[in-house]
């Protein structure tokens, strides 16, 4: 049994997150780091396209704080144990870098998220978060997830992230929920830069325990546009 994190009952204060931004010189094929503070940060080739999308997705993390804190710099040398090399899915480069909002027109309960999720030589690593805000269209309250990364499933721009929760309040907590419901998933499409006019879609839910590893790349239906923000799939 499911639960939508769009239909929620209460909310809590956002945590504000503090989003270092360095300056970032666009060069083809450049080495980047993307480190969110969980110990294993993301390091990968990127060039001009994925460069300026994932300081897009970074500064929506800013825009639109949920707790999460992430670096984006650019150069140095390569470490292999970091760099996000999938060893499941048929292997590749796969990563997922988001921050954003969603939910302000419907069902009026604006909604802050920060992805963070990749897989390197060691495994899956990352961080999702989600914080329900303050609203006056009706929405009962806050409420904030904290979840790890265990999978991640990309085909193309479509993809799928599942993590164990790790802490959740208000009107996100465990009471709100069908018991037995521990697993954390965020499912995204990445439609190309803000720019474009075609916003990125998300749709986070609540599934039962023992669901962690069970990533596929979702049909690209996801329910949510992202009002503001970005999302980087990379496959």
């Amino acid at each position: 049994m499911t639960s939508r994190l769009g239909r929620p009952v209460l909310a809590v204060a956002a945590t504000l997150a503090v989003v270092m931004l360095s300056p970032v010189i666009a060069l083809a094929g450049s080495l980047v780091n993307v480190d969110c503070g969980d110990g294993a940060p993301l390091s990968t080739t990127a060039d001009l396209t994925t460069l300026t999308s994932l300081q897009a997705s970074i500064q929506g993390m800013v825009d639109n704080p949920s707790g999460m804190s992430c670096s984006l710099t650019q150069g140095g040398v390569a470490d292999p144990t970091l760099l996000g090399i999938s060893t499941s899915n048929g292997g590749g480069d796969r990563f997922v870098v988001g921050g954003g909002r969603y939910g302000r027109e419907f069902p009026n309960c604006p909604t802050n998220f920060s992805l963070n999720a990749h897989v390197n030589g060691q495994g899956p690593h990352g961080t999702q978060n989600v914080t329900m805000t303050n609203s006056d269209k009706g929405c009962p309250g806050q409420g904030h997830i904290r979840a790890n990364v265990t999978c991640l499933a990309v085909n193309g721009n479509d993809a799928e992230i599942r993590g164990d929760i790790l802490d959740q309040t208000g009107s996100l907590g465990p009471q709100f929920f069908p018991a037995g419901d521990t697993v954390l998933v965020t499912d995204v499409q990445d439609n190309g830069k803000p720019s474009t006019g075609v916003p990125d879609t998300i749709v986070q839910y609540v599934d039962t325990t023992g669901t962690d590893l069970a990533c596929a790349p979702p049909s690209g239906d996801q329910y949510f546009t992202v009002d503001n923000g970005n999302i980087t799939v990379h496959d």
